[in-house]
């Protein structure tokens, strides 16, 4: 058993060692939504890939509330949409994390962190790598890239992918 787990991590960074990022060729949000009973949340990215329409529309500060408007049309083509690990992961010193930490979001006090936290075997800490300046419950809330991150896009032999990375050198 452990040699077969040792052989699927060494794959798992073997393919993500291929991988390389992007700048961010579009313009993007990142927020939190809230879950059943409003103490859980999913982290979401959403990116305008046209002018077309708007994917989204901000109100407020500290937190800004977050209007997506692609529920609104079909948003094919136009806009983008990154709902989970699927579709969004940690990049480090340009190395894919993924496998080391889980991103989560969670109200810490009167506020939204999202954080990567590392997974069960790995000896690392926490990593606070968005935040959204305060909480308004039931409401989407505008996560703000904190500590160096930024969006990137993951790219593989020179082809800019769908899937986002937070990206710190």
């Amino acid at each position: 058993m452990i040699r077969g787990l040792v052989f699927s991590l060494s794959v798992l960074a073997l393919a993500t060692a291929q991988f390389t990022e992007v700048p961010l060729p579009e313009k993007a949000v990142v927020f939190a939504v809230p879950l059943a009973g409003g103490r859980q949340f999913t982290t979401v990215i959403v990116g305008q890939l046209k002018p077309t329409k708007q994917c989204w529309a901000e109100k407020g500060t500290n937190p800004t509330i977050i209007d997506p408007l692609l529920n609104e049309f079909d948003f094919s083509g136009i806009c983008s949409r990154a709902r989970d690990s699927n579709g969004y992961g940690l990049r480090l010193a340009g190395v894919d994390q993924g496998w080391k930490y889980m991103l989560s979001t969670r109200q810490v006090g009167s506020d939204l962190q999202l954080i990567a936290s590392p997974t069960s075997g790995v000896s690392a800490s926490p990593i606070v790598v968005a935040q959204a300046g305060g909480f308004v419950a039931g409401q989407m809330i505008k996560l703000n890239l904190v500590n160096g991150f930024k969006l990137t896009k993951r790219a593989y032999e020179g082809k800019t992918l769908g899937y986002y990375y937070f990206s710190r050198a």
